[in-house]
């Protein structure tokens, strides 16, 4: 029976690492670090792998319930305040309660960019979330920890002169 249970226990493992990857691309666009993701699918693999082996006991299998448990809080805990939808609402609120007009970008793809300093212990990038406000594009840096945000146009411009530079 124990050696079931560890084949269950790393079917477990699996889902939730599938479940992790998912919500984080899904709903945060790739901003949150993988680990959670990783060590979910190595113990997946390990127990599964384990299951041949007589190194199955109630100690071990209890220890995993807690580490699943432990792993599922670590990453909840974790999760940025706002998802990629969110942080498009919150900006779109700001500007309407300043008496502008905006509209999203719909078109362009979205991406994230990686922060010069980590944003929190497992979270190193931010939305850039494009924006039309009176005909000009804007691309707005969105903070997912905070809810902070601020007009990138700047470091884009930059960042487009220095790669037409490197082209030519």
């Amino acid at each position: 029976m124990l050696k079931s249970i560890n084949c269950f226990l790393g079917i477990i493992y699996m889902i939730l690492s599938v479940t992790c990857f998912i919500i984080d691309m899904y709903f945060f666009k790739g901003i949150i670090d993988n680990v959670v993701s990783v060590v979910f699918f190595t113990m997946s693999i390990v127990l599964i792998a384990s299951n041949k082996n007589k190194i199955t006991n109630k100690f071990f299998a209890i220890v995993n319930f807690l580490i699943i448990t432990a792993l599922i809080v670590f990453f909840i805990s974790l999760m940025p305040q706002y998802t990629y939808s969110e942080a498009r609402i919150k900006i779109y609120d700001d500007y309407k309660a300043q008496g502008k007009q905006i509209e999203f970008l719909d078109n362009v793809q979205y991406f994230t960019m990686r922060s010069n300093k980590p944003l929190s212990f497992m979270i190193h990038s931010g939305y850039i979330i494009p924006i039309n406000i009176y005909n000009e594009v804007n691309y707005m840096f969105f903070n997912p920890i905070s809810g902070e945000y601020f007009n990138g146009n700047d470091f884009f411009e930059k960042l487009d002169k220095s790669n037409a530079k490197n082209k030519g």
